[in-house]
């Protein structure tokens, strides 16, 4: 039996969900056009509190609380309570994202392995 397996993404359904499973497309392009977003973010390969983030990135720790929100509700960075202490550990959503400025804009994302795309 042969089956076909296709390499174009999936159409991205999870901007119709809630947060904080959902994402914002509109709010992903805006937040990738900043750079110390872009760099908070590529540094939450693994779980890390808001400081350890600050320290990592010599960003001062009140714009990284202000960039760490933007990144939670464009749906880019997941918050968890970390049980054994009263910090907020932060990581990606995705995996990967890339965006490509045509008319309409479109967001190509990686999600655990599956790739998914939507319009802007």
């Amino acid at each position: 039996m042969v089956s076909h397996v296709s390499h174009e993404p999936l159409p991205c359904n999870l901007k119709a969900q809630d947060r904080p499973t959902g994402c914002d497309p509109p709010a992903i392009v805006e937040v990738v056009s900043d750079d110390e977003a872009r760099e908070l973010f590529l540094a939450c390969d693994e779980p890390k509190t808001a400081k350890e983030i600050a320290t990592e990135c010599d960003v001062p720790i009140s714009t990284v609380y202000r960039k760490l929100d933007q990144l939670t509700k464009a749906g880019m960075l997941t918050p968890a309570e970390d049980p054994s202490t009263t910090a907020t550990r932060y990581t990606k959503s995705m995996d990967c994202i890339s965006i490509t400025y045509d008319d309409p804009i479109q967001i190509e994302c990686v999600k655990s392995g599956l790739t998914l795309s939507c319009e802007v």
